[in-house]
């Protein structure tokens, strides 16, 4: 999924009525990659029970600004995280980012949570679907499906400015 929107708002609909343990109340869901490029404009995401930008294997963030708000996570990837730039806020969430691995080239980001504020714990406790990013970001490759259960889970910071509020 490539999002390079002028302006984009997401908002997961949910009612109690309606809701189950199998249904997806996230703002924005793919299944392999999603790509905010370095010319996205604004988007603001918002999930009262889920994550707001979810992938099950990897996110790479070059640009744009991120507005979100989530019952859950505010950005969730299950094999790796990178952002390379853009302004990202996130004003509620029970974890900001949550990835196997995350790696921070650039950027603006704050982060407001009632847990962590980074979590490189992958999508569950037990497996890893490990990406490819190195320090400084050099490799992005959305199509490695290697699956790993080691705990090598790690968090690497390179520049950017982060703010968090946990």
């Amino acid at each position: 999924l490539m999002l390079n929107p002028e302006s984009l708002t997401a908002t997961a609909a949910y009612t109690s009525s309606s809701y189950s343990d199998s249904t997806s109340s996230k703002a924005i869901k793919a299944g392999t990659t999603i790509y905010i490029s370095k010319t996205a404009g604004s988007l603001t995401l918002t999930s009262s029970r889920d994550d707001t930008l979810h992938c099950n294997r990897h996110i790479l963030i070059e640009g744009g600004t991120i507005t979100a708000s989530a019952g859950d996570d505010g950005i969730h990837s299950v094999s790796g995280l990178q952002i390379n730039g853009g302004v990202i806020t996130i004003t509620k969430s029970y974890e900001g980012l949550e990835s196997g691995d995350i790696t921070i080239n650039g950027g603006i980001i704050s982060i407001t949570s009632s847990d962590d504020g980074l979590n490189a714990a992958g999508g569950n406790n037990n497996a890893n679907t490990s990406g490819n990013f190195g320090p400084g970001g050099d490799y992005f490759n959305p199509k490695d499906d290697t699956l790993s259960d080691s705990a090598n889970y790690q968090i690497i910071i390179n520049g950017g400015t982060l703010t968090v509020d946990a």
